[in-house]
């Protein structure tokens, strides 16, 4: 039986050199991506980039050529603006054959949703997937990558991406070893760069409206959320954790393994609701060790709920018993009336509703059966089950079953797995 077509790669690498003209909403790009094929006898790649951007240059050994649709949408949600790029190869690639494709585009992007998180403005530039700004893959989800980055723009700004920078010559240097799914890029005059630190973990704060004291508070919570986690999960990598305060106001926040951004947050919204951005940044934090599960299945639970009961923990930790108490309480109301954690359609978001749905099971249901569970076998047990899910890398259901099973016993098995179905 012949497999689907697949030529989505789990491994690729970004070597980018970006130069950003803010006012004139303008970017150029050149660099190279090393590509290793996913099967054998593959004769293309694809990939997605911001319809605006013009094409100069595709090549490399193997690359016979290539083909951008400006006409299709590839129909992601997140990113309409897309335009699809197909790269062929010539002969056809064996399995875990690499190619480097060298590329070279530029344009002026003026366009995006109303309410995205990437925007290009003359007060602040924010790149990333949602405005795919580099050959972007995606099938059922971006692909693990890593990057080296230069970042050249006017005078004036300064930029973040993930990681430590250095400035040299006038540009900004990155370089990001670490698995991920997007390459953010942030430019902005008002971007301040602070840091701290308790070893192993380093918190990157990039923060473009807080003062002094507010950006305090706010790096000191995260890097208080790793120090928390570290304690009870064990290290993970990367110890590095930056966080950037986004200047633009709507399109909210999100989060990438070793990356927070924070949209539409006041510094007053965030004295005022301490707690609230706690639970926040904790459950951002947490998914440094909580992220390895399909994101694209009802197996994302394994990420998301287990990250936002991390996070209630933290909460617990930090206010005390009567404010978890409080969020859970808010949790089981939103709970009411959902269908099971098992089997629920991830990709089902057809309607609002249906997007509510999908997020209060994550969210909301799923981490109060995590709380039922370690109330029943007992906080301390439940942490050992954390560490050994983290240990034997723990990308299903079913191996999450088989360890609960080993770690306390068959009737906690059965319990748990009669609860998913619930």
């Amino acid at each position: 039986m012949e497999l689907p077509y697949s030529d989505t790669n789990n491994g690729l690498h970004y070597d980018l050199s970006l130069n950003l003209d803010p006012q004139n909403h303008f970017i150029s790009v050149r660099g190279t991506v090393a590509y290793h094929s996913p099967r054998h006898r593959l004769e293309r790649a694809r990939f997605y980039l911001h319809h605006q951007l013009a094409i100069h240059r595709i090549e490399g050994r193997r690359v016979l050529g290539y083909h951008y649709d400006l006409l299709s949408s590839p129909g992601i949600p997140f990113m309409p603006q897309a335009a699809i790029l197909d790269v062929y190869f010539d002969p056809p690639l064996s399995r875990d054959e690499t190619a480097l494709i060298q590329f070279e585009y530029s344009g002026n992007v003026t366009e995006w949703p109303v309410e995205s998180a990437n925007v290009i403005t003359p007060e602040w530039v924010e790149l990333g997937m949602y405005m795919p700004w580099f050959p972007l893959q995606y099938e059922d989800g971006p692909s693990n990558l890593t990057f080296t980055l230069k970042v050249t723009c006017p005078a004036g700004y300064q930029v973040a991406s993930l990681g430590r920078s250095s400035f040299q010559d006038g540009a900004w240097f990155f370089n990001w070893p670490h698995p991920t799914s997007d390459i953010v890029v942030a430019a902005g005059p008002t971007l301040e760069p602070h840091e701290f630190s308790s070893a192993p973990n380093h918190v990157l704060l990039n923060a473009s409206t807080f003062s002094e004291g507010a950006a305090a508070h706010l790096g000191e919570d995260l890097l208080w959320s790793l120090e928390r986690f570290a304690g009870w999960f064990g290290p993970t990598r990367p110890s590095d954790f930056t966080l950037i305060e986004s200047l633009r106001p709507l399109g909210g926040g999100y989060a990438r393994r070793g990356l927070v951004v924070l949209g539409g947050i006041t510094e007053q919204e965030y004295n005022e609701q301490r707690e609230a951005y706690l639970r926040y940044l904790a459950h951002e934090a947490a998914h440094a060790w909580w992220w390895q599960a399909s994101t694209n299945s009802w197996e994302d639970w394994l990420n998301e709920s287990f990250a936002e009961y991390s996070a209630l923990m933290a909460v617990r930790e930090r206010f005390g018993a009567e404010t978890f108490e409080r969020f859970l309480t808010r949790k089981q109301e939103r709970a009411n009336d959902l269908g099971p954690v098992r089997g629920f359609s991830r990709a089902d978001g057809a309607t609002p509703e249906k997007r509510s749905a999908i997020e209060r099971i994550l969210y909301d249901k799923g981490p109060l059966l995590l709380h039922a569970l370690a109330e029943r076998i007992g906080y301390t047990r439940f942490l050992e089950l954390c560490r050994a899910m983290l240990w034997s890398g723990v990308t299903t259901t079913a191996h999450f079953l088989d360890l609960l099973e080993e770690v306390e016993d068959a009737s906690a098995r059965r319990w748990m797995e009669e609860q998913l179905n619930i």
